[in-house]
């Protein structure tokens, strides 16, 4: 997609004439802002910019789109997001110069057949709606890069998905998915699956097929295990998303996952770790809060997880730490001064306290974090 050369940025109702009369100066412009402005109808002057590429109208409060719309020839994104439409408008779904359409956060509860007829649609976001059913028509759209469902109320993926070969990601988070279908594992264009929040049990097999894969996120779920064969196949996995779950152990082929970058485990049901985790020369995050695990071994101590730059720094800290409790002063200064740490030897001592107060913070920014257990 081209960038523009100019945007506008207008307010109120009837804005662009009654606060930007200079615009008319400018007729060649190609994209235009008007969200967070509480505009109940679309404002027909943005009619009077056709070489529109960029239209952003997110976080306003439409209830429809006039079939006028349909006069913006070139416009190639469109974000509707957070306004207050039934349905996906489809006078949209005529306009075929659209290859970004956003969508999020209205009250959509199905999608519309029509929507086939943006074949060069390359980006669609839904999430935040009320829809339950994928439809068919969704898979004639061959061109999609990023599909995006999170938080709807979907319960099952239909293997047509497997029509969707180009995606690069896939946002399915926070459904109410039991499983999903065998034909994933066709999807090898896949740098990012997200499948948070949902009810799966299991993964199956099949995405050790996703080599590209650099990002999976399945927090959140019922997962017991995380099968051998799916951590061999994803030698490109760079983030690993497993928190939440009922894991009691991770299977010793961790090892292939040579490229991974963070490893989240938090709230499992985990009472070891593989010797082999200690094989990740290239983690830089790994979260262990909430979990069972009395002895870390011996190669996951030795990893060094922390920026290059604050080596000394880093060093100095943790060899007074040895020798005095960890406080919550302590902690503060962590927060404050660096985004990972190593992993504590035994010889440390921490404060309950530190640990309610502050384990959780840590995590988030992209902590390395023990909880220990005395």
């Amino acid at each position: 997609m081209r960038y523009p050369p100019r945007e506008v940025q207008v307010k109120g109702p009837s804005m662009v004439l009654r606060y930007f009369k200079q615009i008319i100066d400018c007729p060649n412009t190609m994209m235009m802002l008007l969200d967070k402005f509480d505009l109940a109808e679309f404002d027909e002057t943005i009619l009077n910019y056709p070489r529109l590429t960029w239209l952003d109208m997110s976080r306003n409060n439409m209830l429809k789109i006039p079939a006028e719309i349909r006069q913006l020839q070139f416009v190639e994104l469109i974000n509707f997001s957070h306004n207050k439409l039934a349905t996906i408008p489809r006078i949209v779904c005529m306009m075929q110069s659209i290859i970004d359409l956003s969508l999020d956060g209205n009250g959509i509860e199905r999608i519309e057949p029509s929507i086939m007829l943006l074949t060069g649609l390359t980006r669609l976001s839904l999430s935040e709606n009320r829809i339950n059913r994928i439809h068919p028509s969704i898979f004639r759209l061959t061109n999609l890069v990023l599909l995006n469902l999170n938080q709807n109320e979907l319960s099952k993926v239909p293997g047509l998905i497997v029509s969707l070969d180009k995606l690069d990601s896939l946002g399915l988070g926070s459904n109410v998915i039991e499983e999903l279908p065998p034909e994933i594992r066709f999807l090898t264009a896949l740098r990012q699956l997200v499948l948070y929040g949902n009810l799966l049990t299991s993964l199956p097999n099949g995405l050790r097929s996703l080599t590209k894969l650099e990002v999976l996120t399945v927090s959140q779920n019922s997962l017991r295990e995380f099968p051998p064969s799916i951590a061999m196949g994803l030698v490109n996995l760079r983030e690993l998303w497993l928190t939440h779950n009922k894991l009691k152990h991770l299977p010793t082929e961790i090892r292939f996952m040579s490229k991974l970058e963070q490893l989240w485990l938090q709230d499992n049901r985990l009472l070891v770790l593989p010797h082999e985790l200690g094989n990740l020369t290239t983690l830089k995050v790994l979260a262990l809060t909430g979990n069972n695990i009395d002895e870390i071994p011996m190669h996951v101590k030795n990893l060094r997880i922390y920026k290059e730059e604050d080596r000394q720094e880093l060093e100095e800290f943790w060899q007074d730490k040895e020798k005095n409790p960890f406080t919550l002063k302590d902690a503060d200064k962590v927060l404050m001064n660096w985004c990972v740490i190593l992993l504590p030897v035994p010889s440390i001592v921490f404060t309950p306290q530190c640990l309610h107060l502050h384990c959780f913070l840590l995590s988030q920014i992209g902590v390395l974090t023990f909880a220990h257990h005395a």
